[in-house]
């Protein structure tokens, strides 16, 4: 947490690619330069603290008028602890929802993924993607680098124009944090940060349990209003409590929309930009509105979504759901479909060679090169 706080309030901002040159620059060896903020400052403070300052005074100030006019949390008791403690677990989640790496893409991981794509050629289920093949190009013009194969419907792989790598499956450039971030869900102005594959499960978490400390508090706050002859002397006495209240209900909207529809996705092993972008996702729009090739069925979905620490490498489950469900043919066939045209190996340059490849080279030297 306090590496991502110095690296948001201290992070040297300069200019974009050079495109006389091809120069790149970069703020950090494994990472690539975020492109300008405008504001500077300003800007990083208004998207990414701002929120997290705010939402930590309207707990608080929630809270004080609660422990001011609610009996039930006038003295120390199991209750008043029981109480506070859920809303201390809420925050520290929402903390680490917000403040965690949602799962960067970095230069690392794309070199880790093309090595286990070069590994994976020999067994033709990655192929080189000829980047003049006008019916793989999509709305945002990037470039087609490589492509596997999913029930022998290609499956291109794109180029960040921002970040200048290559994008792994379910990745996705986020413009407000200037990164690409795997298995990316959405940003979330609430948190200040994406949600992604590393903090998913943490902002899953923060919406079960703000809706059960929400439907709490409102059951506190109901009780804790006092009884009048009138209209107008009711809300004269309470006038605090309503507005304490109404904020509740917002809340309760809010945490009960989202968690319904993040439990739908994590049982579907979908995210929030598949589930409403799919048209335009290269390696879902040429699938049927029914076949998605994430899921693993509702119990390995759930276990993979809340326990998995690791980022999972979707390229290999792509392979694994691709093999046991290809339509089987005959033995002619099989062998000339372990040997398909265009599929034999991960392609190269022209002047460039597989020894490319050699862990001992450096890492911006083999990430160009690809």
């Amino acid at each position: 947490l306090l590496n991502r706080l110095i690296w948001i309030a201290s992070y040297d901002v300069r200019g974009p690619m050079n495109g006389a040159t091809g120069e790149r620059r970069h703020w950090k060896a494994d990472y690539p330069q975020p492109p300008p903020s405008s504001g500077g400052f300003a800007r990083r403070f208004q998207v990414f603290f701002l929120p997290k300052i705010t939402h930590i005074l309207v707990v608080a100030i929630v809270l004080t008028v609660l422990v001011l006019r609610s009996p039930l949390l006038a003295s120390i008791t199991l209750y008043s602890c029981l109480f506070f403690a859920s809303h201390g677990i809420t925050m520290a989640l929402y903390l680490m929802a917000s403040m965690l790496d949602p799962g960067y893409v970095s230069r690392g991981s794309v070199r880790s993924l093309l090595e286990s794509m070069s590994s994976g050629a020999a067994s033709g289920t990655f192929s080189h993607l000829d980047s003049s093949d006008d019916s793989l190009e999509d709305d945002e013009d990037e470039e087609p680098l490589l492509q596997l194969c999913y029930k022998e419907t290609p499956i291109s792989f794109r180029r960040c124009n921002y970040c200048q790598l290559m994008q792994p499956l379910r990745a996705k450039h986020c413009e407000e944090c200037g990164r690409c971030i795997r298995k990316f869900d959405h940003h979330c102005p609430w948190l200040g940060n994406c949600v992604g594959e590393k903090n998913h499960k943490f902002f899953w978490c923060l919406m079960f349990c703000g809706l059960l400390t929400t439907i709490w508090s409102l059951q506190v706050t109901y009780q804790s209003f006092l009884s009048a002859e009138s209209v107008s002397q009711l809300l004269q006495s309470n006038w605090l409590l309503i507005l304490v209240f109404l904020i509740e209900l917002l809340f309760l909207c809010v945490t009960m929309v989202l968690f319904s529809a993040h439990t739908y996705l994590m049982v579907t092993n979908q995210t929030s930009w598949e589930f409403l972008a799919r048209s335009r996702i290269t390696y879902l729009r040429d699938l049927s509105s029914d076949d998605n090739p994430f899921d693993s069925g509702v119990l390995k979905n759930c276990y993979t979504f809340l326990c998995n620490c690791s980022t999972h490498n979707w390229e290999c489950h792509f392979m694994r759901v691709s093999a046991t469900q290809r339509p089987a043919n005959n033995s002619s066939d099989s062998d000339n479909r372990s040997s398909p045209p265009h599929a034999h190996s991960v392609s190269y340059s022209k002047d460039e060679k597989p020894a490319s490849l050699d862990r001992s080279r450096d890492s911006d030297q083999f990430v160009n090169t690809v």
